[in-house]
């Protein structure tokens, strides 16, 4: 009813009916006449909600409101209006046609009659928010078709104990189960990577994967990150780090990743999203190998990051330019053992804990060595000579 506040515009109204009647209204449009036009189409509905329980105008299903029980929606419906089943109802269950297209915004929204949902094919996809607090769903089929599921489109249905995806899917937008609290069992198709952020946020799915290990990776890619604290190094076989990976359960000041301190990104990640380290306060340094070749938007937003490390002439060191952020070039050097000595060569820096408790008795360092950390042969009581 906001949408043309205060502008001067012409909107066109299109009246679905068995016949679309298209009404033209040029000038100042008022809230008034919105309201108006708004309220008339409302009243059509509840008449032809009192005739039938479905109410469809061409190939949309446009309200449930008097349905009751089990609702098969007929094959020839392309898609469900906004709303169609929200708020309070007496349908429990629904089966959706092969003729699918789109489950539009808020579709089931607040429903808290529905147990279970089924869809039958076709390619379609569903929308933002369209399940959002359905907290008796308990039971959703997913057919091969399925394209995405938009922002926060299953966001607190807390009864959701399972989900199937099929390998149709392409993408599960930001949020898509955050809070589905009884989600324990989700199985994805094989290579499917397209993950936006905090997908399984707050499930019992994503908390038992936290318990195994601070980094959950789904075919390649590194879904959370937010329980990972101090310095730390993404594991192998990581080829992308998704949105929001390090940044914590929301957007709540104190539930954000403030432990991480530093991160060493394996070879072999091509892409960091956007918002990856977004709101890691205490984060100061991360190393990026070269195999990164795509850095989002906002990656690093909200994070005091203060170093890049890298190799000369990498992407990371491009993109730490472009940023304005302090980027150190990556040591390169190699090292071999003979007997009892240690021989090491090339450029750069000793890092910290390079050689702890080895037991070689000699050490050689090469023209190249710029520095060497302090704590880079601690306890290595053997030493005799540098």
């Amino acid at each position: 009813t906001k949408a043309f506040y205060g502008s001067r515009c012409q909107v066109s109204f299109v009246i679905p009916e068995k016949e679309s009647i298209e009404k033209q209204i040029t000038g100042q449009i008022s809230i008034a006449d919105i309201m108006a036009e708004w309220e008339r189409k409302k009243k059509e509905i509840e008449e032809k909600s009192k005739e039938n329980a479905l109410v469809i105008v061409n190939d949309t299903l446009i309200d449930v409101s008097s349905a009751v029980g089990e609702v098969v929606v007929p094959d020839g419906i392309r898609i469900i209006n906004e709303f169609a089943f929200a708020g309070k109802s007496q349908v429990t269950s629904v089966i959706l046609p092969e003729s699918l297209e789109s489950v539009e915004y808020r579709a089931f929204y607040g429903n808290d009659a529905i147990e279970s949902v089924t869809f039958s094919g076709g390619n379609y996809i569903i929308e933002p928010d369209v399940f959002g607090g359905c907290s008796n769903l308990k039971e959703v089929k997913f057919s091969e078709g399925l394209i995405s599921i938009g922002y926060e489109a299953f966001y607190v249905c807390t009864s959701l104990e399972k989900i199937v995806f099929p390998k149709s899917l392409e993408s599960l937008g930001r949020r898509a189960f955050e809070a589905c609290t009884a989600l324990k069992e989700v199985v994805f198709p094989e290579g499917f990577t397209g993950f936006e952020g905090n997908v399984f946020v707050r499930t019992a799915w994503l908390e038992e994967k936290q318990k195994e290990s601070p980094f959950v990776v789904i075919n390649g890619v590194l879904i959370d990150a937010s329980t990972a604290s101090g310095k730390v190094t993404v594991p192998a076989g990581v080829v992308c780090i998704a949105e929001d990976a390090f940044t914590g359960k929301s957007y709540l000041g104190d539930e954000f990743n403030v432990s991480i301190e530093e991160v060493v990104i394996s070879e072999g990640v091509t892409t960091i999203a956007s918002g990856a380290f977004n709101c890691c306060y205490s984060l100061k340094k991360v190393t990026i190998p070269e195999s990164v070749v795509s850095i989002g938007e906002y990656a690093f937003d909200f994070s005091d990051l203060e170093i890049i490390c890298g190799k000369e002439g990498s992407y990371a060191e491009s993109y730490a330019k472009q940023n304005n952020i302090a980027f150190e070039i990556l040591a390169t050097y190699e090292w071999s053992l003979e007997g009892d000595t240690l021989t090491i060569s090339g450029t750069g820096k000793l890092e910290e804990g390079e050689w702890q408790d080895a037991d070689f008795k000699h050490v050689i360092i090469e023209e190249g060595i710029e520095e060497i950390d302090g704590y880079a042969f601690v306890d290595c009581e053997k030493i005799e000579s540098v």
